[in-house]
């Protein structure tokens, strides 16, 4: 493909030097340098013109870090494997997660102590579930049960029901909006109990002592089906939780196909950051 871009910058008259390039998994990213008198403006309005030479949907340009970088599609794109990625993966604390690869082919990592609550929205095919299985399959495989209790809620009945038997598990899997509140209260209690505790400690955050405090992950899969039950209270639980829960190591990753207004409230987008 550098030999290619370089015969289709030539073909539109551009003088520009390649001096760098990086292949990530879906695509190929290149470094250039315009010469003599070629103007970044002058490749941006010919990038139609290069796509079509090399035959290649059209490709995108941007400044980053003082450099012009060009993205080209990959003829072969690879498809990395979650094993792969979190093998390979260093996992420098508990709460520490490997979401995937970047276009560049570099491990994208986070960690649940800096979200620290994660909301994700997405309509039927965009890949919602599929990241919500990479969090989680990514988390169990690098934590061992006893720093890392899962608190699963899941109304469809269909996506969680697979991790029922981990030892990971704080509680059964709850389907029933009712059930998820009675759940959701549980662990506000739980925050309070960790609190109190983390008082008597003279700690000021559970992350100081893991090993008296694991990490809790509580995952809602399709958050708009519980709100069917207005009388079960599911927004002021988790909205409870999500502004006091950070210090007490719990954290929460709430997931919805339908982020419209009366779902996903101003309320509960400002105590979601991520």
């Amino acid at each position: 493909m550098r030999d290619s871009l370089i015969a289709a910058l030539q073909e539109t008259g551009l003088r520009v030097r390649i001096v760098g390039e990086a292949t990530g998994p879906r695509t190929q990213t290149f470094i250039l340098r315009p010469e003599g008198s070629t103007l970044v403006r002058q490749i941006r309005s010919r990038l139609e013109d290069i796509s079509v030479f090399l035959g290649v949907p059209l490709i995108s340009m941007r400044l980053e870090d003082g450099q012009l970088k060009v993205e080209v599609a990959r003829q072969d794109p690879d498809f990395p494997a979650l094993f792969e990625t979190v093998r390979l993966g260093k996992i420098k604390r508990p709460g520490d997660v490997v979401l995937g690869v970047n276009n560049v082919g570099q491990l994208v990592q986070t960690s649940f102590r800096d979200l620290p609550h994660l909301l994700i929205a997405g309509t039927t095919g965009s890949g919602k579930s599929v990241a919500l299985h990479s969090i989680l399959t990514g988390m169990v495989a690098t934590h061992a049960a006893s720093d890392l209790r899962l608190v699963l809620i899941d109304p469809k009945r269909l996506e969680l029901r697979r991790y029922a038997g981990l030892p990971h598990l704080a509680c059964d899997i709850t389907v029933q909006a009712q059930a998820a509140a009675d759940t959701l209260l549980g662990v506000v209690r739980m925050m309070e109990m960790r609190y109190q505790k983390l008082e008597r400690m003279g700690l000021t955050s559970a992350h100081e002592c893991p090993a008296e405090f694991p990490m809790f992950l509580v995952v809602v899969d399709e958050y708009a089906d519980l709100l069917s039950d207005q009388e079960a209270g599911i927004e002021d639980l988790l909205i409870r939780l999500a502004q006091k829960s950070r210090a007490a190591a719990i954290h929460l990753v709430v997931a919805t196909q339908r982020p419209s207004v009366d779902v996903v409230t101003g309320r509960l987008k400002a105590n979601f950051p991520a």
